[in-house]
């Protein structure tokens, strides 16, 4: 049985949350008031820093708020053989593999707005 009210974000929802989309905002928010527990792969954390737009200060600290929401989970070597797995045997880039993996492994479900990626 999943637990209730926790899920693994892909950086498509958090990325479209800092660009202000109405859905994702109000979405983020839960976390906020936290109705919801967040986590996030680290592949995760990466993919929001590498923005160009992070080289400001401001920016980055916005990602940084927005991370500090989730608990980071971190590629071990259990993630990483289920990813490689994963992209093995379904064709996912090593970033989304990763990202499913993380999911997988924490028996969570991966909130993504990309599913065709998966």
């Amino acid at each position: 049985m999943l637990p209730i009210g926790e899920r693994t974000l892909d950086s498509d929802v958090l990325i479209d949350h800092l660009r202000g989309y109405r859905k994702y905002v109000g979405y983020i928010s839960r976390y906020e008031r936290g109705e919801l527990k967040g986590y996030v792969s680290t592949i995760t954390v990466a993919e929001l820093l590498a923005a160009k737009r992070t080289r400001e200060i401001a920016e980055r600290r916005k990602v940084e708020k927005l991370l500090s929401l989730f608990t980071i989970v971190p590629v071990d070597i259990s993630i990483a053989t289920l990813a490689g797995e994963l992209r093995r045997d379904y064709g996912l880039n090593l970033p989304d593999a990763i990202v499913a993996a993380t999911a997988m492994s924490l028996g969570l479900v991966l909130v993504t707005r990309n599913i065709r990626h998966y």
